[in-house]
């Protein structure tokens, strides 16, 4: 089985994985999954975003299954900058 993620906001946060594997093996492994909060140099502040597993499976049983999603809490790093301002922040 292959679980996809996304988020329901882009211009807020990305996921950061490419679909998780998972077999016979490491079906009880723990996997990682990052979530990070999109440089694009706008303070927008903390936002809450819903990241959404999908499960793809060749057995029909674990195909499409209901996955449930997740909020997460994404703290911007960007800082609002004087007017005029240009290039990178410091």
């Amino acid at each position: 089985m292959s679980v996809a993620f996304t988020s329901n906001n882009t211009l807020a946060a990305t996921v950061t994985a490419t679909p998780i594997v998972f077999t016979s093996v490491n079906y009880n492994t723990p996997q990682t999954v990052t979530v990070a909060p999109v440089e694009d140099q706008a303070a927008t502040g903390t936002r809450s975003v819903q990241v959404s597993p999908l499960a793809t499976s060749t057995d029909a049983f674990y195909n499409n299954i209901a996955t449930p999603k997740v909020a997460v809490t994404v703290n911007d790093n960007d800082r609002v900058r004087a007017p005029g301002h240009v290039g990178p922040h410091t």
